[in-house]
């Protein structure tokens, strides 16, 4: 225990624990915005079936935004892009407390939406090939002990708002409080930022070259022969199946009569859990190679939407929401699994391609679940469950284990 603890000492340096508190305060408002989407649409009287346009319209923006942002964010400045995506959430937030236009306030959740993937696929992304191979499961884990315990702060905070000011107020307050990560953009941006630009004046022409060398069409060429690439991308299509179903869940919850603010103090606890645990399996996952915690992180998630399939009974819906969390301990090995597979800079423009080209495939399936759900909610979650087994079986098959450390 001691060693393992001794192990993250260099990862509270100063740079770092500014990079932390940035991702504190944008998940601490995000989280609560991304969680309360179909309660919102209830609330201002959509039927549920227009969850699954919005998640729809989403995915169709995700078409474009991820590959977009990375290509923007390697030309120019990833922490411009990511404070434009702060001023576009400020305002769409604010926005949604007064509009209830069902088309308005579908573009304005869309618009809201792709501000949190400006930020993932830019500054998020820029980071994150900055940390060493061998220390980058630790740094992942202690900024998700960060990331998640400004989630799980958020969800409570957001049931206790929604119970004074409704799910619109604390839209409203959110779109104010995303000044905070803003301004911590800035102060990241002082402290990193303006390293990388000094080193890209002193390099010249050289720099210029390298970075349309990045962005070039034989780039894309190679990644489009690269098998690993195709490989990746069906493993995050079969994924995201399991992720539409997911996003139900509080609406679900509503269904057997569980309250939302309970819903989301059972989040918020569970998350903290999961942050704290990710230290330790994150350890291991440097010692020993990343790819089967990654494929187990995958896999068992078909144990819980099982669950939520064959029973509306709540002690064992609780209890599925305890185990779809509880193996969220592995999420930071398995983010930090995908740079090992593409292990060089090229990975920030093919991390926005997989996600662009798996949302083109699924810019359909939010409709189909939405209909399904109409049908049958308890349905959505065995079509999730099958998503997820066969997204551990492509990963365990085709995936690279690369062997850290």
């Amino acid at each position: 225990m001691k060693s393992i603890l001794q192990s993250y000492k260099g990862m509270f340096r100063k740079k770092y624990i500014k990079i932390y508190l940035l991702y504190m305060l944008f998940f601490m408002v995000d989280g609560p915005v991304q969680n309360m989407l179909p309660v919102l649409l209830e609330e201002k009287g959509q039927p549920a079936r227009y969850y699954g346009y919005l998640l729809a319209l989403i995915n169709a923006c995700c078409v474009v935004v991820p590959g977009l942002v990375s290509i923007l964010s390697v030309r120019y400045s990833a922490y411009r892009v990511a404070a434009a995506a702060m001023i576009a959430a400020i305002f769409t937030g604010c926005m949604v407390f007064g509009v209830n236009q069902t088309y308005l306030l579908i573009a304005v959740l869309v618009v809201l939406a792709c501000a949190r993937t400006g930020f993932n696929y830019s500054l998020g992304n820029d980071i994150n090939y900055e940390i060493e191979d061998d220390h980058r499961g630790k740094y992942f884990a202690v900024r998700d002990l960060f990331l998640y315990g400004g989630i799980s702060l958020g969800l409570f905070l957001g049931g206790q708002l929604v119970k004074v000011i409704g799910v619109s107020g604390m839209y409203a307050a959110a779109g104010l409080l995303y000044v905070l990560p803003l301004v911590m953009i800035v102060i990241v941006y002082r402290e990193c930022g303006t390293r990388k630009d000094g080193q890209k004046t002193d390099s010249g022409n050289d720099a210029e070259e390298e970075t349309e060398e990045r962005v070039s069409w034989s780039v894309f060429r190679r990644i489009a022969g690269d098998k690993k690439f195709w490989s990746y991308m069906i493993v995050k299509f079969f994924a995201n199946i399991y992720g539409v179903a997911m996003e139900y869940l509080p609406l679900y919850a509503l269904t057997i009569g569980i309250s939302v603010s309970n819903v989301m103090s059972i989040f918020s606890f569970m998350t903290l859990f999961n942050a704290v645990g990710a230290l330790f399996v994150s350890h291991l996952g440097d010692l020993k190679g990343r790819k089967w915690f990654y494929v187990f992180d995958i896999g068992f998630d078909a144990l819980p939407a099982m669950i939520f399939l064959l029973s509306r009974n709540v002690p064992l819906f609780v209890f599925g929401i305890v185990l779809s969390m509880v193996k969220d301990v592995f999420a930071s090995v398995s983010f930090a699994y995908f740079y090992d597979v593409f292990d060089d800079h090229n990975g920030t423009i093919i991390l926005g391609i997989v996600e662009s080209f798996s949302s083109a495939i699924g810019i359909v399936m939010p409709v189909v679940i939405g209909w399904v759900w109409e049908v049958s909610p308890q349905l959505v979650f065995g079509i999730g469950a099958a998503g997820c087994l066969l997204s551990a079986g492509v990963a365990a098959v085709f995936l690279p284990n690369k062997t850290v450390g």
